[in-house]
């Protein structure tokens, strides 16, 4: 050990020796960083930035974190403050830079003092570091925009190299704004979607996944106490449908899995979300996120899918009282004209779309558009996320900073155009854990911005290009085509159903769980689970029967015989029974539809008159109330034991007939002999 630390002292002041040399070399107290990709072992987070906006005299002060994720140590690690000199002034300078160099924030600043000791940092630890610069120290221009500013690290590896470059680094974007300028709405949405997946009999396929996000500390419960932290004034809210579910199943003991303490987790869980959901601003996301690109290419099936997807969201807004405001959000950067076509002209539905898919947007228009299509206008957000490719982890500091380097660009435009739309709007990571007791107001009050929230943007037109700019595999026809065979099987069923809503809802439910767009990498499973689904609904339907008595023998023309119809399905139906005889002369009525619970059976009388047949063949097949036909026909013999007043005559003079040739033949062959002789 005692050898360890003296290489460890060694390196530190050699460290230092590098750090004076290098000083040297330059005339000021920054040198420019040679570009090279972050070591994937250590991971650097900003925690802190002081002040959130600059003045002319401010000290900056960034503090964060350093964490180890690797196997081996790093020595002597050092954390620097970068900051470019000039400062960008509208959003095309700033996201051309960050696309340029996503990591490079502007030269390191190296004077004595102005940088962290962090020390040695062990394999699984971290370390918390806070660099200070004084204003009159910082090496920028004094001019209002908005600074790329972050934290560059350096260390020491396992094998004693040591390089100039960084070896890790987290930038945020830090604004200056110290004159009088334009206000600038600003609006931070917080989407809610549903985590995992259902399989074929509706389970939940990782429920404790699910009930550790929505339990104290966990990342969905914190993302839901932040956002019900927000201001109501400066936010929106889009809630999948698919979440709610899920929870309720939970909190109401539908899942067998879950003990009382998680059903209380998820009914607190469920009720803070359904408040905020059916608030102002909020939108009702579609059913488990489904995969809109996908169905807007696949025809008549995509399109009697994505009404199938309507329908489940819709059920879960009438059953949760959850906004009718909708919004379906396709996947970064995939939207293109004929997906906008395809769910314009419908719900009251906006359309949540990155700002690279539209071509000829400015940021004057605004991020609350309509735009026409074919099948007639579509209402859409646009998020302009200007912080998606800067290295680091997103904090709730860093989000205060997106917004606030959002609307400060925005204020500028509008300084330069009274007529402009130019807003924040931040759209949060679902997937995004805001820590527990985060009390950092992502839209703080300052004098350039006006607190909006998202019913209240104004809403400007947009008549450029829609073009796709990511390549996007969706889900493939084979799933969709598996997914629209289980709903065929699905319709007899619910037309059968006593309460067909809710089993209308249900199926809905179950097929648009596989239409999300986490199918995209679980294509086959999500195949396997449609044949699953359809095999249910198909065993269910075979499971009511009708059956005859095998044959029937009447005592006469008239009589009866029974039918008994047997309902082994899930689901309490209601059916009918159409008879057919195999003689056109004979004519018996339908049954009218009779209701039957699930796992009961029921036996109806049937009258019937033969009249003047004698046997026929009676047909039985089950009938939707809708008169639709469905399962297997039974068949049976009906006959009579009786026969008719004309067959009687006729075999009554026919034994008559025969009585009298028989009399006379007796007569004939009596005779007297003599009598004959003569």
């Amino acid at each position: 050990m005692t050898k360890r630390r003296g290489a460890s002292a060694r390196a530190r002041v050699l460290a230092v020796v590098a750090t004076l040399v290098l000083m040297a070399t330059v005339s000021s107290a920054w040198v420019a960083p040679a570009a090279a990709a972050d070591d994937a072992s250590l991971r650097t987070t900003i925690t802190g930035v002081s002040p959130s906006v600059l003045d002319e005299n401010s000290t900056v002060t960034l503090s964060g974190e350093v964490t180890n994720t690797g196997e081996t140590p790093w020595t002597d690690v050092q954390a620097y403050l970068v900051i470019p000199r000039q400062p960008q002034t509208d959003v095309e300078g700033l996201r051309g830079s960050i696309s340029s160099n996503p990591g490079y924030a502007g030269p390191r600043v190296v004077a004595i003092g102005q940088f962290d000791e962090i020390g040695d940092l062990p394999a699984g630890d971290t370390r918390t570091f806070r660099v200070r610069v004084p204003g009159d120290e910082l090496p920028i221009a004094a001019i209002d925009g908005v600074y790329p500013v972050g934290v560059q690290i350096l260390a020491t590896d396992d094998q004693g190299e040591r390089s100039a470059d960084s070896v890790s680094r987290a930038v945020t974007l830090l604004p200056r704004m110290t004159a009088d300028h334009a206000q600038a709405p600003a609006t931070v949405v917080w989407p809610f979607v549903m985590p995992v997946a259902r399989d074929a009999q509706g389970a939940l396929v990782d429920v404790s996944t699910l009930i550790e996000s929505i339990s104290a500390a966990g990342q969905l419960r914190n993302l839901l106490d932040a956002a019900r932290a927000q201001t109501p004034g400066s936010r929106g809210v889009a809630v999948d449908p698919a979440l709610v579910m899920a929870v309720d199943d939970l909190a109401e003991g539908r899942d067998p899995r879950v003990d009382d303490g998680d059903r209380q987790s998820a009914a607190l869980f469920r009720d803070d979300l359904i408040a905020l959901a059916a608030g102002p601003s909020s939108r009702t996301l579609d059913f488990d996120r489904t995969d809109v690109l996908a169905l807007s290419r696949d025809g008549v099936r995509g399109q009697r899918l994505l009404e199938v997807s309507d329908d489940a969201t819709s059920s879960a807004i009438r059953r949760f009282g959850l906004s009718t405001n909708r919004l379906s959000w396709p996947t970064s950067g995939t939207a293109d004209a004929d997906l906008l076509s395809t769910l314009a002209g419908g719900d009251d539905r906006q359309v949540l779309l990155d700002s690279d898919n539209l071509a000829d947007w400015e940021t004057d228009l605004g991020p609350a558009l309509n735009v026409q299509t074919p099948n007639g206008s579509q209402d859409l957000l646009v998020d302009e996320d200007l912080t998606a490719n800067l290295p680091g982890v997103e904090t709730a500091v860093t989000l205060r900073q997106r917004v606030l380097a959002s609307a400060a660009l925005a204020s500028l435009a509008r300084d330069g155009d009274s007529s402009s739309r130019s807003a924040a709007l931040a759209v949060v990571d679902p997937g995004w854990d805001p820590g527990p007791r985060n009390a950092t107001d992502p839209v703080p009050a300052v004098d350039f911005i006006k607190p909006t929230a998202l019913d209240d943007l104004r809403t400007g037109v947009y008549t450029g290009e829609i073009e796709p700019v990511a390549d996007a595999e969706p889900i493939p026809p084979r799933l969709t085509g598996a997914i629209d065979r289980a709903l065929d099987e699905s319709k007899i069923l619910a037309a059968a159903a006593n309460d067909g809503r809710s089993v209308d809802a249900a199926r809905a439910r179950s097929v648009a769980s596989l239409l999300g767009v986490r199918w995209r990498g679980m294509a086959d499973t999500g195949v396997e689970i449609a044949q699953a689904l359809a095999s249910g609904f198909r065993d269910d339907i075979a499971a009511i029967t009708v059956m005859g008595p095998g044959s029937v023998t009447l005592s006469s023309s008239q009589g009866a015989f029974p039918l008994t119809i047997s309902n082994g399905s899930r689901e309490s139906v209601s059916v009918g029974v159409e008879l057919r005889t195999s003689n056109p002369a004979l004519d018996l009525p339908d049954q009218d539809p009779v209701e039957i619970a699930a796992g009961e059976r029921l036996t109806l009388t049937v009258d019937v008159d033969l009249a003047q047949q004698n046997a026929t063949i009676v047909t039985a097949q089950l009938l939707t109330p809708d008169g639709e036909p469905f399962g297997e026909a039974s068949e049976f013999n009906v006959r009579s034991s009786s026969v008719g007043v004309v067959l009687w005559a006729t075999m009554g003079a026919a034994g008559l007939f025969v009585l009298f040739a028989l009399t006379r033949r007796f007569r004939t062959h009596s005779s007297p002999d003599g009598a004959a002789d003569e």
